[in-house]
């Protein structure tokens, strides 16, 4: 009789893919799935979306990045003059994580070394720091689910940081190659992504603001 061939388990599939999946079911559902259907259905959502998907797991990662750092600074903030700078390494190894565990597909984040914003339907934003939070305890932030730490600009470049002002609805990028504005990002200090609609009412961009990921050990 012959000896059966050893038993070798199979690897543990990554859960990453199946949390972006969820990430980007979430904001569809919520901002870009009524446009889609007056624009064509899927292949226009893939061909139009794949810039806003991007931008908003842009505006996903990088405070989690924020978060490591807070982590591995005595529960501080990053100081205002080279926020990014400081913080690029903990965005580097989610970069790094991320493509080990099977990459984003045909989604491209901020780059780590360039200007962190946004590229959508050929116009550019920036990423900037509120500088009213800027080098503080975050612990110290007496309601961070509505104070604003993070937030899309018109301006472009890197360290971006000036106290918070919100820009006119009409000045944000438009929404997936259409005539419509989408409002601008913020992510408060608690980590929570939102977009400024016109009636300046924010909504949630996400119903996930983390990937599979742990802060912890970055």
């Amino acid at each position: 009789m012959e000896t059966p061939p050893p038993y070798i388990p199979s690897k543990p599939k990554s859960k990453t893919g199946l949390v972006i999946g969820l990430v980007i079911a979430a904001v569809v559902v919520c901002c870009v799935a009524p446009i889609a259907l007056l624009g064509g259905g899927a292949a226009w959502l893939m061909n139009n979306g794949q810039s806003f998907m991007t931008c908003t797991m842009s505006y996903t990662l990088v405070p989690k990045a924020v978060t490591a750092y807070v982590k591995k600074n005595a529960g501080t903030l990053p100081k205002a003059a080279k926020w990014q700078d400081d913080v690029r390494p903990f965005y580097k190894k989610i970069n790094t994580r991320i493509a080990e565990q099977g990459g984003l597909g045909p989604f491209k984040l901020a780059p780590v070394d360039g200007d962190w914003g946004c590229a959508e339907a050929g116009e550019t934003s920036g990423m900037a720091f509120n500088t009213e939070v800027a080098g503080k305890k975050l612990a110290d932030i007496k309601d961070p689910a509505n104070t604003i730490m993070l937030f899309e600009t018109s301006k472009t470049g890197k360290n971006l940081a000036f106290k918070y002002k919100a820009e006119p609805y009409e000045k944000s990028p438009k929404m997936m190659g259409t005539a419509e504005h989408r409002g601008w990002f913020v992510v408060m200090a608690s980590g929570e992504l939102y977009v400024f609609g016109k009636d300046g009412k924010r909504a949630k961009a996400s119903s996930n603001t983390g990937m599979d990921l742990n802060v912890d050990d970055l």
